[in-house]
Parts: C-alpha cells; structure tokens; sequence
C-alpha cells in the first residue's frame, strides 16, 4: 500500500527529475530493482551539480511507479509547482531570514521603509508559491482517495455478493435431506444424494429448480453417473 507523506512525495520528486526531466540524459528506470540507473559517470556529473542526491544511487523508490499512473506525465505537485525539497528550504531559508531581519532592524524606521516594503513584498509572492504548491498537493492526495473509494466500494460489493450466496446456498442444504425425503428413496439412495448434491454447489441449485414430481428420476439419474458433476462456471 502506498503511503502518501512527505518524505514519499519528496522521494518521488527527485526520481522524477532524474528520469523524466527534460534537462537530463542518461538515466533509466530499473523496474525490478526499483531504483534509478544510469552510468557512474552520470551519477558523478549530476551529483556535482545536485549535491543531496547523492545517496540515491541504487536506493530503492518503491512507490514511484504507483505515482507516475495516479499523477501521469506531470509531477506529483504538477508541471508549474515547487519541488518539495525547494519548498522545504525556502520555508528555512525565510525563517533566517526573518531572524536576520529584526536583529539588523533599527528603531528608525523612516529610512528603512522601502528595504521593508521589498521584504514583504518577496514574503507576499514566496507565500503565494507555497499556497498553490499546497493546493496542487491536495488535488493529488484527492485524486488518490477517489481511486482508494472506488476500489473499496467495488470489493464491498463483491463481498457482500458473496455472502449472500453463501447464506441461501446453506439454507437450501439445510432442507435437502428433508425434501429428498419427500421421494420414494431407500434409506441409502437418500444418503448417497444427499453428499453428492451437497457437495456440488450447482447441483443444489439444480434440485430445487425441478418440478417435484421429475426430481425422483433426477436424482437416480444423478447416482448412475449419468449427470457430470455441475461446476461453478458450467452456467
């Protein structure tokens, strides 16, 4: 089951901006291992300029299939989005800065009112960015448990189907002795169809689909041999 947090998506963006980006080559996607390939010096030209993926040579990213079929061709934050990594050091790199800010920040503040209306100003759109970076992921979490209730929906379904069949077919096993006794059987005619009936689900629904005065003939019939064994998928 896949797991949609951070730390996944996150994942899962890096895998993506190896293998499918545009601005890159040379690397593939190895299914079986789960992990991205590609020639060591690839690994070594990209890690020069991407540092923190270092340690993804040969590490597995076991979701990243299941994603790319529930957000297709785009990211998981879609195509005009922010990478989580980014926007996971933005939001550190702001908070610095705030830090900064008030430390250096002089009681005056005539002079210093066009550096803070530029501050706030960058504050206001890096806001803006993280905003719709968090809408696209909720899109996406929303997608997912679209699929997650239709799956659920259509597997209740089928398990209540079968229950139900399981219930009428034990009630109609329930009053097959009583009903074949109803025929003119011996004692071990009866007890012979009753077992092989019983243990053929579309035998039972047979022998209560016949009109009562042919079911005698039915079952003698059934005892010689000369009805197959009814399966499940013969109708």
């Amino acid at each position: 089951m896949c797991i949609l947090d951070f730390d996944t998506l996150k994942a899962y963006n890096i895998v993506h901006d190896m293998v499918v980006a545009s601005s890159t080559s040379g690397f593939g996607w190895g299914p079986e291992t789960k992990s991205v390939v590609a020639e060591k010096e690839v690994w070594k030209a990209y890690v020069k300029n991407h540092p923190s993926t270092n340690n993804w040579r040969g590490k597995p990213c076991p979701y990243y299939e299941d994603l790319c079929i529930i957000f297709g061709k785009d990211r998981a934050l879609g195509k005009d989005a922010q990478g989580l990594e980014e926007m996971e050091d933005e939001v550190n790199e702001e908070g610095e800065n705030e830090e900064s800010t008030k430390k250096d920040e002089p009681e005056s503040s005539y002079t210093q009112e066009p550096s803070v209306v530029e501050a706030s100003s960058a504050k206001s759109r890096n806001l803006e960015k993280r905003v719709r970076a968090s809408d696209n992921l909720v899109k996406g979490l929303s997608k997912v448990a679209s699929i997650l209730e239709r799956e659920i929906r259509a597997a209740s379904s089928n398990i209540s189907r079968a229950i139900g069949f399981d219930v009428e077919l034990s009630e109609k096993r329930s009053k097959l002795n009583e009903e074949l006794a109803n025929l003119v059987l011996t004692t071990m005619e009866r007890h012979q169809a009753v077992r092989k009936i019983a243990s053929e689900p579309k035998s039972v629904d047979v022998f209560f689909s016949i009109f009562d005065a042919e079911r005698k003939e039915w079952v003698q019939a059934l005892l010689r041999g000369i009805f197959r064994p009814l399966l499940l998928f013969d109708f």
